[in-house]
Parts: C-alpha cells; structure tokens; sequence
C-alpha cells in the first residue's frame, strides 16, 4: 500500500471510532447531563467533560490497536489500563445519573 494511502487509512480508522464512540457517549452520558436544569451550569460543563475526554480516551487506544507494530508488554499494559479507566468512568457517570 502507498505510504499516503495507509495514513488516510489509519486517519478514516479513527474518525470512525470518534463517531462511534461519541454518538454512544453522548446518548447514554453527555445528553442527559446537559439536560438536567437542576445543576448550575458550571457544574453541567464539568460532567459533560468528564466523558468527552472519554471519547479522545478511546480514539487513541483505538489508534494504538488498530496500528501496526510490535506490541510489547509496556502496550498491553498501556492498552489494559486505558480500558480499566474507561470502564469505571462510564460506570461511575451512569451511577451518578442514576442518582446512586
């Protein structure tokens, strides 16, 4: 494959990851945050943060995985590690929705 061509692959590999991930995030933590009037608006902002860096979280494990190369322990480790964080975020936002 051209050297162009295999940057514009890993480029449409992680726009649509973005756009997976960010609709999901967005339906199931970021939408209903942003329409909960009860919180200050500062305080809407930071939630909805919280899980768009998700998003970015998971378009660079993404970009990691789906690159060639060698994968050593240091990038499993790495890799283990950003799921673990994005697991317990994505638990820990549903359990703040839910009010538990």
């Amino acid at each position: 494959m051209h050297p162009s061509l295999a940057g514009l692959a890993d480029l449409l590999d992680g726009a649509i990851v973005l756009t997976g991930s960010a609709l999901l995030f967005w339906f199931a933590l970021i939408e209903p945050v942003a329409r909960d009037t009860s919180a200050t608006v500062a305080s809407r902002v930071v939630s909805a943060a919280y899980p768009s860096a998700d998003v970015l979280l998971v378009v660079a494990v993404a970009q990691l995985v789906l690159t060639a190369g060698a994968r050593s322990f240091a990038f499993r480790a790495l890799a283990l590690g950003a799921v673990v964080l994005l697991a317990t975020d994505i638990v820990y936002g549903l359990e703040t929705l839910q009010g538990t």
